[in-house]
């Protein structure tokens, strides 16, 4: 049950799985990535946090390169004060690569963004094709990320290639972090 939780929902959710299930050309995948991928995972998230004992769950609504969910724990008495946690949310739509691209500058602005720009304290990368959440703390993968470009393992993404992101494999970050099942929170209700 969720309680105390504000949530934007996406009415966008049932058309996307549609296309999703149906996704061949390149038009379609690109009319799926415009209409909100983000917007299933951090509602997602939302809902887990809600299950496992965090109150007061907010998604950021708009343009917010902070994070993207907010959610307090603790806090059950005046003498233990509740303690906020900021998510950002990665929704990894297509088939497992067995790597997390991680977008870390941006080649037309000429500074940080993703990972490098983010306030969160954790990142939270969905494989929506497994129904997993990857878990792990910002900090850490900061780190983990910083690694990347020096073994070569970058690429450019986003729109227009215009983002330099670090390729880390799955069972690097699988030690830093932790993986939850997100079939339920995955699933039209």
């Amino acid at each position: 049950m969720i309680e105390n939780l504000y949530v934007v929902k996406s009415p966008r959710l049932a058309t996307l799985k549609n296309h999703i299930n149906n996704m061949g050309s390149v038009k379609e995948r690109q009319f799926v990535e415009s209409m909100g991928e983000g917007d299933v995972g951090e509602e997602a998230v939302a809902k887990y946090l809600a299950d496992n004992g965090f109150h007061s769950v907010i998604i950021t609504s708009g343009y917010n390169p902070n994070y993207d969910v907010s959610a307090l724990r603790g806090g059950s008495s005046t003498e233990t004060p509740s303690i906020r946690y900021t998510y950002e949310v990665k929704t990894d739509m297509y088939r497992d690569t067995g790597n997390m691209a991680i977008e870390l500058f941006c080649l037309r602005r000429q500074k940080a963004t993703g990972l490098f720009a983010s306030q969160a304290d954790w990142y939270v990368y969905i494989f929506f094709h497994n129904k997993e959440a990857w878990f792990i703390k910002t900090d850490t993968l900061i780190e983990l990320a910083s690694q990347y470009p020096l073994k070569g393992m970058v690429t450019n993404g986003g729109d227009n290639n215009q983002a330099v992101m670090a390729l880390i494999p799955k069972d690097v970050i699988r030690e830093g972090g932790y993986v939850r099942d997100f079939t339920q929170y995955l699933v039209q209700e």
